[in-house]
């Protein structure tokens, strides 16, 4: 099954929508992605957005077309690496599973497997695990098509090569496509994916912002604190919307 962008916002959206019914409190833990305190200069994520939009303002630009294939398969293979795409879809599933927000959702004692989990190719069956829990596979199901670990591995480890519409892989496994195993994957294929890649991770970014516009105004919401009881939580708010929270 192929995947397009309104396919992938809606299912994106609809996880959002969901978690936030299901607890407000921990929605937010989410949004703003505690990990606790810190200095200014620490968010990787804000990082990661300046070198997509950068990325793709030079990919626009007039250069050659050999030049604009390797650098949407760097960005794409830069998004298959950041964390937080693959975390705060996790969290969000957790919620909907009645936990709480975690700063690792992938931490092994979290799973009854207890199995390590690093590479993007774990977290991606972490979410396919979680999403037919929560009875949304479609989640599991996008993140599957989206991460194609074969392209992301033979790119980082410069085992491909480009010639005429292909991307071949010269070490690793080859990529099955209707029902064929090939080491030479027509660039049509992949970029589906690398487009799809690209435009799910800014949408993922752009409602986290749209969501916390949203909190205009200090708000009361039940949440768990510490001791695991509910209890009244202040949702604090700046000019930029939800900032922070206080008992």
């Amino acid at each position: 099954m192929d995947f397009d962008i309104t396919y992938a916002s809606n299912i994106i959206s609809d996880l959002f929508k969901k978690a936030k019914e299901k607890d407000e409190f921990e929605f937010c833990c989410t949004l703003l992605r505690i990990r606790g305190m810190e200095s200014a200069g620490w968010d990787s994520l804000n990082e990661s957005y300046q070198l997509i939009t950068e990325t793709l303002s030079l990919i626009s630009a007039p250069i050659e077309d050999l030049f604009r294939v390797r650098l949407l398969l760097l960005l794409y293979c830069h998004i298959t690496e950041m964390s937080d795409f693959y975390s705060i879809v996790a969290n969000l599933l957790w919620v909907l599973l009645g936990e709480r927000y975690h700063i690792d959702p992938f931490h092994y004692e979290l799973y009854e497997d207890r199995k390590s989990i690093k590479s993007p190719e774990s977290k991606v069956d972490r979410i396919i695990e979680l999403s037919n829990k929560v009875g949304l596979p479609e989640i599991g199901s996008l993140y599957k098509y989206m991460l194609v670990k074969e392209i992301r591995n033979a790119f980082f480890h410069s085992d491909y090569t480009l010639y005429k519409n292909e991307f071949r892989i010269i070490k690793g496994k080859g990529i099955t496509i209707n029902n064929v195993t090939s080491h030479a994957i027509p660039l049509e294929w992949i970029f589906k994916r690398v487009e799809l890649t690209i435009n799910a991770v800014l949408y993922l970014l752009n409602i986290i912002d749209e969501y916390r516009k949203s909190y205009r105004e200090e708000k009361i919401v039940k949440g768990r604190m510490f001791g695991g009881e509910y209890g009244d939580v202040i949702l604090t708010v700046n000019e930029y919307g939800l900032n922070g929270f206080r008992c």
